[in-house]
């Protein structure tokens, strides 16, 4: 059984009202009589891209505000890591998830589901979904726990269980705030739709007050911060430092911790 790592933004969700199934009642979407699974009434997907950041010849140098400093983190080669979802039937309720990896050794499996992050265990991972959109976003980050920014390794699915609307602009930027345990002093995050480069935008980080504007999709160590609690925010703003509108693009502050 996986237990949830850490929650680090709320996902606005709607989700139609009704009554509420018993405790170990599940509700089943319709299906045709000659199709004995149980299976999503839909399953939004392929709509959303993952553009890979481009490839720099030279070395970004790191920048500092205030003491604290940015430094770009060199990943290993993973352009060929791949991650599959070999899962196709989905329930309300509990689900076994099972994945599927080639191409990179040492890795780990992460999932987002609805605001909340699970790492799988043995490329397993055990969810609950919802009467309604379910949003998931699963991706691969190498031993170091830096995300795989490739459009292999990161899946998007919108899975809608019953009769409802998709929720979620497949079409948006998106960006996700990713930190595996609340004493990594690593930031780096998932871009959905963008790279920041190919729209001119950019994602400002703001660390204890201090404002960083970062303009390439990279993972980046923090230094020079004094032991204890400290605060970090994400957000995704446009070519005219606008918050670009979506539920995951402003983090809200997150809290972490130096020891």
């Amino acid at each position: 059984m996986n237990r949830i790592i850490y929650i680090f933004f709320t996902l606005f969700i709607i989700i139609s009202c009704g009554d509420q199934p018993g405790k170990d009642e599940k509700k089943e979407t319709k299906l045709p009589i000659s199709d004995t699974l149980l299976k999503p009434s839909h399953i939004d997907e392929n709509k959303s891209v993952i553009i890979a950041p481009k490839s720099e010849k030279e070395q970004i140098e790191s920048f500092t505000q205030n003491g604290i400093t940015l430094t770009p983190y060199n990943n290993q080669i993973t352009e060929k890591a791949t991650l599959k979802l070999e899962t196709e039937t989905f329930l309300e309720g509990e689900n076994q998830l099972s994945f599927s990896v080639s191409g990179i050794e040492n890795y780990h499996i992460f999932v987002f589901l609805n605001g909340a992050l699970y790492q799988a265990n043995q490329n397993k991972v055990s969810l609950d979904l919802l009467d309604g959109n379910n949003l998931m976003v699963c991706f691969l980050t190498d031993e170091n726990f830096t995300i795989v920014k490739q459009p292999s390794g990161i899946i998007l699915k919108n899975i809608i269980l019953g009769n409802h609307d998709d929720y979620f602009n497949e079409k948006q930027p998106h960006l996700l705030y990713f930190s595996p345990n609340k004493y990594s002093e690593n930031l780096d995050f998932l871009l959905i739709n963008t790279n920041l480069e190919n729209h001119n935008f950019k994602v400002k980080a703001t660390i204890d007050n201090t404002d960083f504007i970062i303009t390439k999709w990279m993972a980046y160590q923090i230094s020079g911060l004094k032991k204890g609690e400290h605060s970090v925010r994400l957000q995704l703003l446009d070519e005219n430092n606008r918050l670009i509108d979506g539920p995951f693009n402003d983090s809200g502050v997150n809290l972490f911790r130096i020891d």
